[in-house]
């Protein structure tokens, strides 16, 4: 190997480790302060309320207009919490979310368009290894610097397979509605100088 070979080699690996730690930095992270993700399901007993405490980004592509959002999110399903901990335990366990075998739930936002001056979010989401794709109506207010994505969205807890026991689907509904106000913010190393 001559020397030319070795410095190119050399700039080839400097490049890849460049790219690699660009890449790995997403270019938005959600303001946990200003950010929730609350659910509600009605129940004969008493309706279940609570939020997941932790939303990371994983990636987020946006050029500037609402339309051009895509990313995935990702939920800590052990950051639930409905404020009464043998409750949070059960349903953290394999009755409910399984979280020793699915730690994780994602988002994944597929396309954002606009008809009529309503935003509408096409989206997948993945509970439990199970992925399933909505559009839903989503307030959306953006600018270079952040993303406030704003709405509700209906899902199906047997869908992804939160079944619970015989009792619990007889008196837990199978509708869980979800309320979420998510903002996110460009990371201070991506903003231009």
């Amino acid at each position: 190997m001559n020397s030319k070979q070795v410095i190119l080699g050399s700039i080839l690996l400097s490049a890849i480790s460049v790219t690699a730690s660009v890449v790995a930095e997403p270019l938005f992270i959600i303001d946990s302060e200003a950010s929730s993700l609350s659910f509600n399901v009605k129940a004969t007993v008493e309706d279940v309320e609570g939020r997941f405490e932790k939303v990371e980004v994983e990636s987020i592509e946006y050029y500037g207009l609402p339309e051009s959002l895509k990313g995935r999110l990702i939920i800590s399903i052990n950051s639930l919490d409905t404020g009464k901990e043998k409750r949070d335990i059960h349903l953290k366990s394999a009755d409910f979310f399984d979280v020793a075998n699915y730690p994780k739930a994602f988002i994944d936002i597929i396309s954002i368009t606009q008809e009529e001056g309503q935003y509408y979010a096409r989206f997948m989401v993945e509970i439990r290894g199970i992925r399933k794709e909505f559009t839903a109506p989503i307030e959306l207010k953006t600018s270079w610097l952040k993303i406030e994505a704003t709405g509700t969205i209906t899902l199906k807890r047997t869908d992804f397979d939160i079944k619970g026991n015989i009792l619990t689907n007889t008196i837990i509904n199978d509708d869980v509605l979800i309320d979420y106000k998510l903002v996110l913010v460009r990371q201070k190393s991506s903003v231009p100088q």
